[in-house]
């Protein structure tokens, strides 16, 4: 049986056949098979219509950002269920530090509140650094690209130190967290947001 003597012909020959750029044996073969009033076909050739109809029309609206967010979500929850790799860590940017750098210290006293505010691709970390006793407490927020007051985050944040977690925070469905008791040291957070993962790569406090 030669390629083109098939039972219904190939979806490219169907698109080239209504282009009409379809020629030779193929082309034969194409209009004999749909002139024997195939049905599978017809309603191939109906919906491949329809499909370039759409596209010549224009983009199409795009979806409410909810629900483009709730696909979002399913499509991270299966690859973790799946045991695949999520997209690579983004490195949040500092925009806000009350005019201090990154690795600035934070004087341990107890009440002092240091402001920083962070971006990673799309999302806002807005967070509040308060000195007490027992050390520095992270109070914080991730903020997503739309301000929907009904969004539900999941997620969570660590902070690290010589290789080891030292406090860790889930996410409230608000997006808010706090970690707590931070000691003198080096620190990178790491946290994850609806399948977006992100990274504070070095934040210093100091007594």
């Amino acid at each position: 049986m030669s390629n083109t003597d098939i039972r219904h012909p190939r979806l490219r020959w169907l698109v080239d056949h209504r282009d009409g750029v379809l020629a030779g044996p193929r082309r034969d073969a194409t209009e004999s098979h749909l002139r024997s009033g195939c049905a599978p076909c017809e309603a191939r050739l109906l919906r491949l219509e329809r499909m370039l109809v759409a596209v010549a029309a224009g983009p199409l609206p795009a979806a409410p950002a909810r629900e483009v967010r709730a696909g979002e979500r399913l499509y991270a929850s299966t690859h973790r269920a799946a045991g695949l790799a999520l997209a690579a860590e983004l490195d949040a940017v500092l925009v806000l530090d009350q005019g201090a750098a990154l690795a600035a210290s934070v004087r341990a006293a107890p009440g002092d509140v240091r402001r920083m505010l962070w971006t990673f691709g799309e999302w806002e970390l807005d967070a509040s650094l308060i000195a007490r006793n027992g050390g520095v407490d992270v109070v914080a927020q991730v903020l997503g690209p739309e301000d929907d007051p009904d969004a539900v985050l999941a997620g969570k944040v660590t902070a690290w130190t010589a290789g080891r977690t030292v406090a860790e925070s889930p996410l409230r469905a608000d997006g808010r967290f706090t970690l707590r008791g931070l000691r003198p040291g080096v620190y990178a957070l790491r946290g994850s947001v609806d399948g977006t993962r992100f990274r504070i790569p070095e934040l210093v406090v100091d007594a």
